[in-house]
């Protein structure tokens, strides 16, 4: 139920605030937010909420981890279309 000491202790954390169903919730969605992106990088984002004695969040953890996904750079190589043609023309 917990893969790492963060989400015990983030699961403590938000037990002093709800309780059933909301609680069990909220914790679901933390642990659905590690398989989409990382356990590791979860983990990380939770101990350095709980460090600073933020509650952790589904959406503040979601904004931490889709700030640190960089975005490649795409290069699109324009082709010679005038192979192209050649290939048509000889058709």
């Amino acid at each position: 139920m917990f893969p790492t000491k963060a989400f015990r202790r983030t699961y403590d954390k938000l037990k002093q605030k709800h309780s059933g169903t909301k609680l069990n919730k909220l914790y679901i969605e933390l642990l659905h937010l590690a398989k989409i992106f990382n356990l590791k990088s979860v983990s990380k984002i939770l101990n350095t909420l709980l460090e600073s004695e933020i509650i952790p969040t589904v959406v503040k953890v979601r904004r931490l981890l889709e700030s640190k996904i960089p975005v490649p750079e795409l290069y699109i190589i324009q082709p010679n279309l005038s192979e192209y043609d050649e290939l048509i023309a000889r058709a």
